[in-house]
């Protein structure tokens, strides 16, 4: 493992975190009809 600073390993975490939660939304909008929330 290289040396990666813990700000930055939480940082690619948020970012990676985010990702995979537009593609689920995405997904999740393309098969059901999206329950509108606040």
């Amino acid at each position: 493992m290289p040396d990666i600073p813990f700000d930055t390993l939480i940082i690619l975490l948020l970012v990676l975190a985010s990702l995979l939660g537009r593609i689920f939304q995405k997904k999740r909008e393309g098969q059901d009809t999206p329950s509108p929330e606040p």
